[in-house]
């Protein structure tokens, strides 16, 4: 009889310290809920990220060398309705190329477009963060001899403060390896310039969820 009481009481200690520990979670129950949405939304961008990037083929971009990103710039600006006027000439094959490597024969400027009325000198750069000054003295310059109304300077890394500082003090556009992502993007027919709505993201994270992240 004492057995059974004493198990009976343990039984009735434990219910109770359930029923503590249930009231605990279903007070702190939505901010669990919180926690557990935000590292699945963190997870969600960060494979949204990686995904934008690897679609644009970027990395293709990479690879190229100065006077071959250059090259490859006049098409691209001619895919996104730009009229161009001057763009650098292919790279030779063969032993020639090892001379051509890194040069460019026109030093003042390495595009001329024109849109919608507008002329652009247009400089093309591969540096990781910012491009300096000189880089914008030299497109001023190239502004003023070609007549020009704005500049680009198309860079596919980054652009410091510095950088957007200079920049605002003339009519002069940053193409930073964002823009790019998105055109390319764009390009291809993946994502559209204007970006999608809250309804595209929403359902695209209940298909990664879905798809266990």
């Amino acid at each position: 009889m004492q057995l059974a009481t004493s198990i009976f009481n343990r039984l009735l200690d434990a219910i109770i310290l359930l029923g503590s520990v249930t009231q605990v979670l279903v007070k702190f129950l939505p901010l669990i809920l919180v926690v557990i949405l935000a590292y699945m939304i963190y997870g969600y961008r960060d494979d949204l990220y990686y995904r934008r990037i690897a679609g644009s083929r970027i990395a293709e971009l990479d690879k190229l060398s100065l006077v071959k990103m250059r090259f490859f710039m006049g098409f691209f600006m001619q895919w996104l309705g730009y009229e161009v006027i001057i763009k650098e000439e292919e790279p030779p094959e063969g032993e020639e190329r090892r001379e051509y490597r890194g040069k460019s024969k026109r030093e003042d400027v390495d595009l001329l477009v024109q849109k919608e009325g507008i002329r652009y000198a247009v400089l093309v750069e591969v540096k990781e963060n910012g491009v300096g000054n000189k880089v914008f003295q030299k497109l001023e310059e190239a502004m003023a001899k070609y007549n020009c109304g704005k500049g680009i300077i198309i860079n596919n890394g980054r652009f410091n403060k510095i950088d957007h500082q200079e920049a605002g003090y003339g009519d002069i556009e940053l193409w930073d390896r964002d823009k790019l992502i998105r055109d390319l993007l764009y390009l291809q027919g993946i994502e559209d310039p204007k970006g999608h709505g809250f309804g595209f993201y929403f359902h695209d994270f209940l298909r990664w969820v879905w798809r266990g992240g």
